[in-house]
């Protein structure tokens, strides 16, 4: 696997996560027929393509979350959620609390 198309790959979805992501795009960008890599993603990454990209949306939730910056409704919107309850269901799946409650203990004081 050619570690320059990985990045490409890595990349994209980072610089794309307002936005949807299409496992088909991405095997375009890699080369690859999407069966071929997805499976080659997941040996390399360790997680399927779907839940690299959830992984780094709630990440991206997190850093915002924790600059107290914006509302979370604005949070979801930019990490790529249709609305604040798909934001809130794939949050507390992936960090065990809400989006309000992680952001009120990490600082935020704008909680709409």
């Amino acid at each position: 696997m050619s570690t320059h198309r990985l990045q490409q790959v890595l990349s994209y979805i980072h610089s794309h996560l307002d936005q949807p992501i299409q496992l088909a795009e991405l095997a375009e960008i890699y080369g690859l027929s999407p069966y071929y890599f997805c499976r080659l993603f997941k040996q390399l990454m360790g997680v399927a393509p779907y839940q690299y990209v959830l992984q780094q949306r709630m990440e991206k939730a997190k850093q915002l979350l924790q600059q107290g910056q914006y509302a979370i409704a604005d949070i979801a919107l930019m990490v790529g959620c249709a609305d604040q309850s798909h934001l809130t269901k794939h949050f507390k799946k992936y960090t065990g609390v809400t989006p309000k409650y992680f952001a009120e203990n990490s600082g935020m004081t704008k909680i709409a």
